[in-house]
């Protein structure tokens, strides 16, 4: 192992301890402002999906309609609730 890759493996050991870290301070933010455990707010937002529909040659893309709880968690998270409609693909 030459200098070099000794320097890029601290400096890849250093990225990923920051970036666990960054995460712990992301759930904890999270589990302070919804009081309630990562895993159930996870679980919560986890049942919005993305449905897709084909009309002819066109795409739509419509999230489910979000329940009270996932308007809530998103309130409280300060994070503005997706769009309905994602996008519309439309080919001529």
């Amino acid at each position: 192992m030459s200098l070099s890759d000794g320097s890029r493996l601290k400096e890849r050991i250093q990225s990923h301890v920051l970036l666990n870290w960054l995460a712990l301070l992301i759930f904890r933010i999270v589990e302070l402002q919804t009081e309630q455990t990562c895993a159930s707010v996870r679980r919560t937002l986890d049942q919005i999906n993305l449905g897709h529909f084909y009309f002819q040659n066109d795409d739509l893309f419509q999230q489910t309609e979000l329940t009270h709880e996932q308007h809530q968690i998103l309130r409280m998270l300060e994070v503005e609730a997706p769009p309905k409609i994602f996008d519309i693909q439309i080919k001529c």
